[in-house]
């Protein structure tokens, strides 16, 4: 247990109620969902919706606080989607958490950035958004998993996500009851946000969504789910052979299926496959990789960025890491 013991304590209990909010937009689903259920002009009225006037866009989560051109990439993309919900204030924050949990880091070696992050990443990214508090009542944040999945082993969860709040900035977070199926129905009627989405965990510079990692697949789905097309079309046999590695994701899939047979999809082939797939259970997790294998992802790596822009190439072998960082221009800003 950590003792924490303030200098002072502010008496807010008479502060004015604020409905002004900054978004947390990552491009991803649920980022997206709970921006278009505040944000779009079509929505239908709701007593609880906030006036969002900004989003802010988290530079050294899912991707490196080096890596500008790619971050540049999703800062354009992120600014031309929310233009559309008459927002045209994106904020921009870096942060250093991956270098203090470095990427070798694996878990279960499927993520780009170390296992802390999935336990603390909503903290951290609320404490980011509230340099604005001043400016703005709230944050808004997209909800992960649902109510119906019991989950709390997680960064962000139904339980301790409220206990961030304070009077004066309140984290309100959309969409806990809502399966990840539901929240792709809503975005598939979204053109430009739907174009615009980012859930890939391991893109390169060509591209914002790889269509083959476990979160890209996932997400095709979930649209299938809701009669949509999304990125790629997947064959019977991918979904047959999909590797589940924990039951996290497993229960995904489990609400993928459930929501199909609401909307009348679950006799199509490939839920009939998905569903001869989930008979087998959650396989083991992959095998650690091999020392060549580390080597050959971070060589990848590097080779990735460099052909991107060589001003702003990121080494890291053996721990050695080698910044080139662009002279010209603040790493932080914000735009307006």
């Amino acid at each position: 247990m950590v003792d924490i013991k303030p200098d002072r304590i502010i008496d807010d209990r008479n502060a004015p109620v604020d409905d002004s909010a900054v978004a947390l937009f990552s491009q991803g689903l649920d980022a997206t969902f709970a921006l278009y259920r505040h944000a779009s002009p079509h929505r239908k009225p709701r007593y609880d919706s906030l006036d969002v006037k900004a989003c802010l866009l988290v530079q050294g989560g899912d991707r490196g606080l080096y890596e500008e051109p790619l971050f540049l990439r999703c800062y354009e993309k992120a600014l031309s989607t929310i233009e559309e919900l008459g927002i045209t204030r994106l904020l921009r924050c870096g942060s250093n958490y991956p270098e203090i949990f470095p990427l070798d880091t694996f878990w279960n070696n499927q993520l780009n950035w170390g296992f802390h992050w999935q336990l603390v990443h909503l903290a951290a990214l609320t404490g980011m958004a509230s340099f604005w508090q001043r400016d703005y009542g709230n944050v808004l944040v997209g909800s992960t998993y649902p109510y119906s999945s019991g989950v709390v082993d997680f960064g962000s969860n139904f339980v301790t996500d409220p206990l961030l709040s304070s009077r004066r900035f309140r984290v309100y977070e959309e969409g806990w009851g809502f399966t990840r199926s539901q929240k792709a129905k809503l975005v598939s009627q979204w053109e430009r946000g739907l174009r615009n989405l980012r859930v890939c965990w391991h893109s390169n510079p060509d591209q914002d969504n790889c269509g083959v990692c476990e979160k890209c697949f996932r997400t095709i789905l979930n649209f299938k789910a809701s009669g949509a097309f999304y990125l790629r079309d997947i064959s019977l046999d991918e979904i047959r052979d999909k590797e589940i590695w924990n039951e996290h994701i497993f229960y995904e899939y489990q609400t993928i299926l459930e929501d199909a047979e609401k909307w009348g999809t679950s006799q199509e082939p490939w839920a009939q496959a998905l569903k001869e797939r989930l008979s087998l259970g959650v396989y083991p997790a992959p095998k650690p990789l091999t020392f060549p294998q580390r080597m050959g992802k971070r060589i990848k790596h590097f080779l990735y960025y460099k052909k991107e822009d060589a001003a702003s190439v990121r080494i890291k072998i053996l721990g050695l890491r080698i910044y080139k960082r662009k002279k010209e221009g603040p790493l932080h800003q914000s735009r307006e």
